[in-house]
């Protein structure tokens, strides 16, 4: 794992060693005694965007490339592709730009509503921020999910969970809270986006920084998934945790040599 305290080149983590709670504080220590200069930061959050809006909606389907993605949220549009994929880019960079102001503020089911609202706005606006009401089956997954009889219960079920963080890390807080939306699969579509949208809020709200799933790791991802839906949250954890200290170190890399 890496060691700050020493080279951190030498010591960059890679994909095989352990990571570990201990890591991920020291890298959110150092970016919060020794931030990056504004323009970096606003050059930063503006291509973490578009990667994290990218790769979000590639995960669920969509045929836009990184380059596509960018030019359409420049407003530009792309001939060949579907209406659908662009409005999903669109909104999700709506919702992306929010997560700042929303992490001001406590973490609740309304903020899932208006996050899915956002998220299928002028795709499917009756089922727009709206609990299913009819059953689903989640493709490519032997994931049962809830009668619609009980999916508002579930979901309650869900937020006095993350009401009672524990003594859970807050990187743990947020993978559960991902895990359990995912797992009841609330909505008729767009539950990922959604899901992984809060997490990002809950991990700011703890004090570290939104992460992209890499569409490259979307098979480890929905592995990890599916072990959270049978019951089995640590592979999640341990997932998330890795994306913290990873992408944290990479925000440390845009201004501080012995971190690239």
């Amino acid at each position: 794992m890496p060691d700050l305290d020493n080279d951190p080149l030498k010591n960059h983590p890679k994909r095989d060693e352990s990571y570990s709670w201990a890591t991920a504080e020291k890298v959110r220590e150092r970016l919060r005694k020794n931030p990056p200069p504004l323009p970096i930061q606003e050059n930063w959050d503006e291509a973490e965007r578009v990667e994290g809006v990218y790769s979000s909606n590639a995960i669920e389907g969509s045929t836009l490339t990184l380059g596509e993605t960018e030019a359409v949220l420049r407003g530009a549009t792309v001939p060949g592709k579907e209406l659908n994929d662009h409005l999903a880019a669109i909104n999700l960079n709506l919702a992306w730009k929010k997560m700042k102001d929303w992490a001001k503020n406590p973490i609740t089911e309304h903020l899932l509503l208006e996050i899915h609202q956002i998220i299928l706005t002028r795709i499917n606006d009756e089922d727009a921020g709206r609990y299913r009401n009819r059953r689903v089956r989640i493709i490519g997954s032997e994931h049962v999910a809830p009668n619609p009889l009980v999916v508002s219960e579930k979901m309650t079920e869900v937020f006095k969970d993350f009401a009672e963080i524990g003594k859970r890390t807050p990187i743990e807080h947020a993978a559960d809270l991902h895990s359990g939306i995912v797992t009841v699969h609330p909505f008729v579509d767009g539950n990922g986006r959604s899901s992984r949208l809060i997490q990002n809020v809950a991990l700011m709200r703890g004090g570290f920084w939104p992460i992209t799933i890499p569409l490259s790791e979307r098979a480890r991802y929905i592995e990890a998934t599916a072990q959270a839906n049978a019951g089995n949250y640590e592979p999640y954890r341990n997932y998330i945790l890795e994306k913290v200290i990873d992408q944290g170190l990479q925000r440390l890399a845009m201004y501080d040599e012995r971190f690239a």
